[in-house]
């Protein structure tokens, strides 16, 4: 995520995303942790039925690389939009 839509390329700590799946393939969630980091117990976003459409707003912290992974259970289109960031 850094140094994409306006994101500096350094000395960013976490950045504000909104987070949507859509078409969900089922009741699930979606984690997201900055890439490198072991993957949380903790969701960003629960979806509760086939084809829901639901958002969430987070806070995210970045990898070292500047970047974020997500994962999805079940299958899910994901979308996730950045609006802020936070320098360290």
């Amino acid at each position: 995520v850094t140094g994409v839509a306006q994101v500096p390329t350094s000395g960013v700590a976490s950045v504000v995303f909104n987070v949507t799946a859509t078409q969900a393939a089922g009741a699930g969630f979606i984690t997201s942790w900055p890439t490198g980091l072991g993957r949380p117990l903790a969701s960003t976003l629960n979806v509760n039925r086939v084809n829901e459409t639901r958002a969430n707003s987070a806070i995210l912290g970045v990898g070292s690389s500047g970047r974020i992974s997500f994962f999805n259970q079940p299958a899910s289109h994901l979308l996730a939009d950045a609006f802020g960031y936070f320098l360290s």
